[in-house]
């Protein structure tokens, strides 16, 4: 048997309030299609004072677009993710955040 007390309250989730200026990184990236066509992101992800990724934003697809749509959703899970306490490392999989996480 686990520790009860050790457990995550996943009933309560409290999410990590940002202070009002934070650091942020930039970095450009290409998505590339099947086709081989490939899109422009300007990413962009903010930092809580004790440096870990909290917040993730992307320019680029075109305004309107569905693709532009899927972008804002998945930063704006991500970020909500992150804000509750979900580790960077955990939400990509085998890859993550790297960028953001070393």
């Amino acid at each position: 048997m686990t520790d009860p007390s050790a457990a995550v309250d996943v009933i309560h989730p409290r999410r990590e309030r940002l202070p009002a200026k934070r650091r942020v990184e930039t970095q450009t990236i290409f998505l590339v299609d099947d086709t081989g066509r490939s899109t422009r992101l300007e990413v962009s992800v903010g930092f809580d004072a004790r440096h870990r990724p909290r917040e993730v934003f992307a320019v680029g697809p075109k305004e309107g677009s569905g693709l532009q749509a899927l972008v804002n959703d998945t930063c704006i899970a991500i970020s909500v993710a992150l804000q509750h306490g979900v580790p960077a490392l955990a939400l990509g999989g085998e890859k993550g955040l790297t960028l953001w996480t070393m």
